[in-house]
């Protein structure tokens, strides 16, 4: 492949391994086709392997501890049958689930707001917002940029619901990540803007210094019911040319995926599930982003998106929130009655709670299934990822923080050595030390994240 032997000249010449963006120029890959190119196999032969990614996930409200807890040994371990992390089953051998990794809640006021400033931070709570960066900030700041996006926030409903007044921009259930004390990011819950900042912005640059708003033409393409493949389609073929077969299978992949996504956001055949109805405001063949019932729509949409992002290296690190603290989502598809927050408080919930957080953990475990789906040089990029998981509470009916229900998934390209575990912590390390060695395995050497716990990392996770 010609370009390869362009790109390896210059690295002999001194110039170092080649960026992203190097490989893209030399294959001729203009910005509007860039985040249509995933990472290719042959890039290999001229960079030093895959790039490490790490993805924080967020389910609200607590757990059901009867149906939350493996049982079992290190290494011989087996979730509830029927409980909530079932789904999970697939993926026992990526995983370590942590048992008893106590949390210190560093806050005061409406407990599921302070709750949410301080699950990724660690630190002290005031006014209900979080003091300090979150570690995936942390990490974000300190790391060189190599992508576009030095991180992003992904979320299903973190504002919106029908009526529910507790959901707007300003309330901090809704935020999980800092860039800096009181500095909330928010959870982009508006997938046709996230699709659009991901895969359109080279069809029209942003204008600098310009407030964020609809992309024109990502708008027509929508109206037209078209994708954005097809204004590229001459540009992709000639890139297809010029790499080999394996590669060009692994275009076609994740061009698909990305038409996937556009056909699950206009209804048009991407998913015999888009059923919802246009509420009055609402694009024809759009999903109605205010409605209680689209919830289960955008779960599966947002997952692919995740995962595309990760893909074509538009980010190293994301978040991923499914709604919010105080969550006023009624799933009613697994028989709930009332707003998930609300149900929380009581342990006579406890069967249907059960049912949504099960729900949840099977919409992680299709995460993990599109995640793995990628190929890397022979391995699932799960491999060069750490996915970790958090809630903001343990328990919705005492509000108690403390242990955190967490696991990982990924081997981090080969940090994390051993995977498959269930550890039972038993109060020896806490939560702040768990922050701690994330940012560690991530390449940033810090002695503490956040201002509650104790510093170090957990001993026997990553390699060091």
């Amino acid at each position: 492949m010609n370009y390869l032997r362009t790109l390896e000249r210059g690295k002999v010449a001194g110039k170092g391994s080649p960026s992203r963006r190097q490989l893209l120029k030399a294959l001729g890959v203009g910005a509007a086709v860039a985040p249509l190119v995933p990472s290719l196999n042959g890039w290999a032969q001229t960079t030093s392997g895959a790039p490490q990614r790490l993805l924080l996930l967020f389910t609200p409200d607590g757990i059901v501890p009867e149906q939350w807890w493996p049982t079992g040994t290190e290494m011989a371990w087996n979730f509830p049958a029927g409980g909530i992390c079932e789904p999970l089953n697939r993926h026992k051998a990526d995983m370590i689930f942590f048992k008893d990794v106590p949390r210190f809640n560093g806050g005061s006021g409406g407990a599921h707001e302070h709750a949410m400033g301080g699950l990724w931070t660690g630190n002290s709570i005031s006014g209900n917002q979080g003091m300090a960066p979150s570690v995936d900030q942390i990490i974000a700041q300190k790391l060189p940029k190599a992508t576009d996006f030095q991180s992003l926030q992904f979320g299903v409903a973190p504002f919106f619901n029908a009526g529910d007044a507790n959901a707007k921009a300003d309330s901090v259930n809704s935020y999980m990540i800092y860039s800096a004390p009181k500095a909330k990011v928010p959870a982009e819950g508006d997938p046709y803007r996230m699709f659009d900042r991901l895969f359109g912005n080279g069809f029209m640059p942003p204008t600098p210094g310009a407030a964020p708003g609809p992309n024109p033409m990502m708008e027509r393409v929508r109206a037209e019911k078209q994708s954005i493949i097809d204004y590229v389609t001459g540009e992709i073929a000639d890139v297809k040319l010029k790499v080999g077969k394996e590669d060009g299978s692994k275009i076609d992949a994740h061009l698909e995926t990305v038409r996937d996504i556009e056909r699950r956001l206009t209804g048009s055949g991407g998913s015999k599930t888009i059923s919802a109805s246009c509420a009055p405001g609402t694009k024809p063949g759009m999903i109605d982003l205010n409605s209680n019932a689209s919830h289960p729509l955008l779960m599966p949409i947002v997952n692919k998106m995740v995962a595309a992002a990760f893909a074509c290296d538009r980010t190293r690190i994301a978040s991923l929130q499914y709604s919010r603290g105080f969550s006023n989502t009624v799933h009613d598809w697994v028989g709930a009655k009332a707003t998930h927050h609300t149900l929380s408080h009581g342990t006579q919930n406890a069967g249907v709670l059960a049912k949504i957080q099960n729900w949840y953990m099977g919409h992680i475990a299709n995460l993990i299934d599109e995640l793995k789906k990628v190929d890397e040089g022979g391995k699932p990029m799960l491999d060069n990822m750490l996915v970790v998981y958090g809630n903001e509470v343990y328990l919705g009916w005492t509000h108690g923080v403390s242990p955190e229900p967490t696991f990982w998934m990924g081997k981090l390209g080969g940090v994390v050595p051993s995977t498959g575990r269930f550890l039972d912590i038993g109060g020896k390390y806490n939560w702040n030390q768990m922050l701690t060695t994330i940012a560690n395995a991530m390449g940033v050497k810090v002695d503490k994240v956040g201002d509650l716990g104790t510093p170090g990392i957990i001993p026997n996770l990553i390699k060091v």
